[in-house]
C-alpha cells in the first residue's frame, strides 16, 4: 500500500504523522516492512530516521541517475523494519529535474514499480507545495492522508487545494482515494476546534478520521529524542490517539 501524507499548508504535522505512522504500523503489525520517502528539502523525516552517512545517495540522486540502483539509495534507519529514501537540500531541485522528463507526473510510479512489492507500506512525506513532487507522489499512491491543524483556518485552505490536486491526479491514477482527513494538534475544548469540526462535517462528510491527534508536550519531546510516541510515552493519551489512528489506516487501507 502506498500512502501520500500531504497538505499544501506547512506546520500541520505531516512529518510527525509520517514518522509515527511508520513506527506505529510496525508496532501494531510487527512483521510489516515500511519504506518512507522524504520529499521535503528540510529533510526533517530523514533526520528523525536516518543513521547513515550524510554523503549517501538521496532521492534526488535516484531520480537524476537512471543507472543508480535502488539498493544504493535506500537506507536502513534507527527503527526496525523501517527504511528511508532520504532527502537533502537538492530535493527542491526535483521539480525542475522532473520537468525535463517526457512523463513528469509518473516518475515515482516508474521508479517504484519494481521494488514496491518488497514493502507492506510505502509512505510519502510530501512538501508543503503542490509541485511535481507532490503530484508524482499522488499519481503513484493508493491513498492520501491530509493532516489539518486544529483551529487553523489556513490549513483548511490547504485542504481545499490538496483535494483538487487529488482529483487531478486521478486522471492518471483513477484508483487514488482519500483515506482521510486527520485533525492534528487538536484541542476539542477550544471554540476554534468546534468550528473546525462543523466545517469538516459540512464540507467533507465521512472523509475525516474518527480519531484526532491531540496537542501534547510529550509528542514534541519524543521528536526531540528521535523517538516515536510508542517508544517515548506508551501509556499517554496521545499514544492512544496514534494507536487508534494507525488501526484506522490498517483497517480502511
Amino acid at each position: 500500500m502506498i500512502i501520500s501524507i500531504a497538505n499544501e499548508k506547512g506546520g500541520v504535522g505531516k512529518t510527525t504523522i509520517t514518522f509515527n505512522l511508520a513506527c506505529g504500523l510496525v508496532h501494531l503489525k510487527p512483521k510489516s516492512k515500511v519504506l518512507c520517502i522524504d520529499l521535503d528539502a528540510q529533510a526533517n523525516l530523514t533526520n528523525l530516521l536516518d543513521n547513515s552517512n550524510e554523503n549517501a545517495f538521496s532521492l534526488y540522486d535516484w531520480i537524476k541517475n537512471d543507472n543508480l540502483d535502488f539498493s544504493e539509495v535506500v537506507r536502513q534507519t534507527t527503527k526496525p523494519n523501517v527504511e528511508i529514501i532520504a532527502s537533502n537540500l537538492f530535493s527542491n531541485d526535483l521539480h525542475e529535474l522532473m520537468g525535463k522528463d517526457i512523463s513528469p507526473a509518473t516518475i515515482f510510479k516508474e521508479k517504484l514499480a519494481t521494488i514496491k512489492q518488497n514493502y507492506d507500506y510505502v509512505l510519502f512525506d510530501c512538501p508543503p507545495f503542490l509541485d511535481r513532487r507532490t503530484t508524482n507522489a499522488l499519481v503513484c499512491s493508493d491513498f492520501a492522508i491530509v493532516p489539518v491543524k486544529g483551529g487553523d483556518g489556513f490549513s483548511i485552505s490547504g485542504l481545499k487545494r490538496i483535494n483538487e490536486a487529488i482529483k487531478d491526479a486521478r486522471r492518471l491514477n483513477p484508483s487514488l482515494a482519500l483515506l482521510g482527513i486527520l485533525k492534528t494538534m487538536y484541542n476539542g475544548k477550544l471554540v476554534v476546534s468546534k468550528e473546525l469540526d462543523k466545517l469538516l462535517e459540512r464540507e467533507y462528510p465521512k472523509m475525516v478520521f474518527s480519531n484526532s491527534i491531540r496537542e501534547a508536550t510529550s509528542l514534541r519531546e519524543a521528536l526531540m529524542m528521535k523517538q516515536s510516541i510508542f517508544e517515548y510515552d506508551p501509556n499517554s493519551n496521545v499514544e492512544e490517539d496514534f494507536r487508534n489512528f494507525v488501526n484506522e489506516v490498517i483497517q480502511n487501507g
